[in-house]
């Protein structure tokens, strides 16, 4: 019998390379509004998005604002770009939502892990992008569900929002489930808070030195295959 019928996978920078999207998206945003993109930038606006994105996570600002406000931030310290913060980001969200890199593995992984289970996306994404990126993406056919936060009303680690994935999962026990994901703060802390065992994706090796406790920590999507079962 398998371990596990039911895994429950974050997207960016679990099974997407998120990094070398946004890197994508940006340069290709810049260079539509006639600026000419440069890794130092890329890595501003980096710093800039990853402290909206835990605000929302906190429940201190919701989708919509993300959307605008990390670009009026960014902006606000280049105001030699000359775009409106709006603009921009309706610019980068259609761009990213037609860059959907893999992470290495990621594929190969799903085509074992994916027969005789039930296989979702659990996602804080923008419905707009994640919906573009999985639509086009081979990884489509592993997946028998999407929930996006945007969608949904809910985000990682509310309950409410696992809740939501059970219920698409068909409402399995959730010792039959788990959940895989870089984050500590939303992925892991949120199957902690519902119950549901937990499975870290480590690949930079962190240090965990928050009480956020994962069942598993795995450095590569490989790793999964022996602790669920092919």
């Amino acid at each position: 019998m398998k371990r596990f019928p039911v895994l429950l996978f974050d997207a960016d920078n679990t099974l997407f390379d998120f990094d070398r999207a946004e890197d994508t998206a940006l340069a290709q945003t810049l260079s539509d509004i006639g600026f000419d993109p440069s890794p130092a930038l890329a890595e501003e606006y980096r710093k800039v998005n990853a402290a909206v994105w835990s605000e929302f996570e906190r429940d201190e600002i919701d989708a919509e604002t993300l959307k605008v406000e990390r670009f009026r931030r960014f902006l606000s310290a280049h105001p030699e770009i000359g775009c409106d913060a709006a603009a921009m980001s309706a610019i980068y969200l259609s761009r990213l939502s037609r860059n959907g890199q893999l992470l290495p593995g990621a594929e190969e992984v799903l085509a074992v892990l994916a027969p005789g289970r039930t296989i979702g996306i659990i996602t804080n994404g923008l419905e707009q992008v994640q919906t573009g990126r999985f639509e086009s993406s081979p990884i489509r056919r592993f997946v028998d569900f999407i929930v996006i936060s945007e969608t949904v009303g809910y985000r990682k680690p509310m309950r409410e929002f696992f809740d939501v994935a059970l219920s698409r999962a068909g409402n399995p026990d959730r010792d039959d489930c788990l959940v895989i994901g870089d984050s500590l703060s939303s992925d892991i802390a949120g199957g902690n808070r519902c119950g549901i065992p937990t499975c870290w994706y480590n690949p930079a090796g962190v240090v965990n030195t928050s009480v956020i406790r994962p069942d598993y920590e795995i450095a590569s999507l490989p790793a999964l295959i022996p602790i669920v079962g092919a």
